[in-house]
């Protein structure tokens, strides 16, 4: 009942002040200004790599203002930075509080357009609340006057019946983008409404320049391939598992080790490099971080020593960079694997969720897909990884020839949106 009274209050607010702006003309033709909710909090590079995504594509398009909602009272965007000269980056904080929910429709009315970045975080799977006030924002924003959308997102099979209501409630005229086709097909079931098919924000990233720690790995793996050595790039994601105990985690770093070991017995010219992907919470085990550590030093001493750790936390703009230089990775994190595919690189995947299956889809890949049971049991990661080594010329080909339609479509989401 509460609720509904908040809801009542706030729609009231928003159209007040779409009428103020009406009255008062003030939407600016010539400056634009765009207003971001990122999926989570600071530390994610699949996140950032999709907010620089979106300032690379606009810095050329005459926009001179991105705005970065945080969502908690910690620093996190605070710490991301941009390039570009002509664009100011400010940082806002959205709490929950019913006084935050007006300061947030006060600050979306004086925004041209609000973009929700969908990702992962729209179906319910990891908090259907937090799904369902991320659907409320793109619908008040676009209530106050300014364009809304909900960019580039996945949708399980299963999603929530309160997200599902939630997306039926929305106008027409808020534009929802898959980012799959089979993200595309399973939201058209649901919600009987169109929606556009896109490629991941994370495409347009640019690749980074050779600098600081990033021109030491280059280094590194320019001179295992002077050597003749194959490098294999490493992702380990405990997300593989739904909520992992200890146990669940000592597992998953076997699972690694045993692979990686295997690889290199029967290719003894394979040299690994163990990248991280998301860099939150790295003093737990369970964090990408973590993980990477704990498989390093589980590994064998003659594996070891053809293996790199990646020495510091690097932007997503570097782990492009350092992706593109690779000759194949394995990878638990979608974002990781969209960072290789946009340099050509091979890339196989440990899948969860349901959203690895329609990225791949857009490059028609097939056997680069392994689920967490399968990849899980001993033995078949290892041998996954080995029989696509020595198909990774072919693979590199196919992928290179899809690439350009695929950034088509990652510009897809803001084509009508300048």
């Amino acid at each position: 009942m509460k609720q509904d009274i908040l809801s009542l209050f706030l729609n009231a607010y928003a159209t007040k002040l779409r009428l103020m702006r009406i009255f008062n003309h003030a939407r600016n033709q010539q400056n634009r200004s765009i207003l971001i909710l990122p999926p989570s909090n600071f530390g994610s590079i699949g996140d950032e790599a999709m907010i620089t995504g979106i300032i690379d594509y606009f810095k050329d398009k005459g926009v001179e203002k991105i705005g970065l909602i945080s969502c908690s009272l910690s620093p996190d965007w605070n710490n991301f930075k941009t390039e570009s000269q002509n664009l100011k980056i400010v940082h806002h904080i959205f709490s929950d509080s019913w006084k935050q929910w007006f300061e947030f429709i006060k600050l979306a009315s004086t925004y041209d357009q609000f973009y929700c970045l969908g990702a992962d975080v729209m179906d319910g799977k990891y908090s259907e609340y937090r799904s369902a006030r991320r659907i409320q924002c793109a619908a008040l924003a676009k209530q106050t006057g300014t364009d809304s959308a909900i960019l580039g997102f996945s949708f399980n099979e299963e999603p929530t019946e309160k997200v599902v209501e939630a997306f039926q409630k929305l106008p027409l005229d808020i534009k929802l983008y898959a980012r799959d086709p089979i993200s595309q097909n399973r939201l058209i079931q649901k919600l009987k409404r169109p929606i556009e098919l896109v490629a991941d924000l994370a495409f347009l990233v640019h690749p980074a320049s050779n600098d600081g720690h990033l021109s030491d790995v280059l280094k590194w793996i320019k001179d295992q391939k002077i050597s003749q050595r194959v490098v294999l790039g490493i992702n380990a994601n405990s997300q593989i598992i739904s909520q992992p105990d200890e146990q669940d985690i000592n597992k998953i770093i076997h699972i690694y080790v045993e692979a990686l070991t295997e690889i290199y017995s029967q290719n003894d010219n394979v040299s690994f490099i163990l990248v991280p992907h998301d860099f939150r919470h790295p003093d737990k085990k369970s964090s990408d971080i973590g993980l990477s550590e704990a498989i390093w030093q589980d590994l064998p001493a003659e594996v070891q020593y053809h293996c790199l750790r990646l020495p510091a936390q690097f932007s997503a703009r570097q782990i492009k960079s350092i992706a593109g230089n690779l000759d194949m990775v394995l990878s638990g994190r979608m974002h990781f694997a969209i960072a290789c595919l946009g340099q050509g690189t091979p890339v196989a995947c440990i899948t969860y969720q349901g959203k690895f299956e329609g990225l791949f889809r857009h490059f028609e890949l097939e056997g680069m897909l392994i689920k967490p049971e399968e990849a899980l049991e001993e033995s078949n990661l290892g041998k996954l990884i080995i029989a696509l080594l020595e198909k990774r010329d072919h693979i590199r080909k196919n992928i290179q020839n899809k690439l350009s339609k695929v950034q088509q479509l990652a510009q897809a989401n803001l084509y009508d949106q300048v």
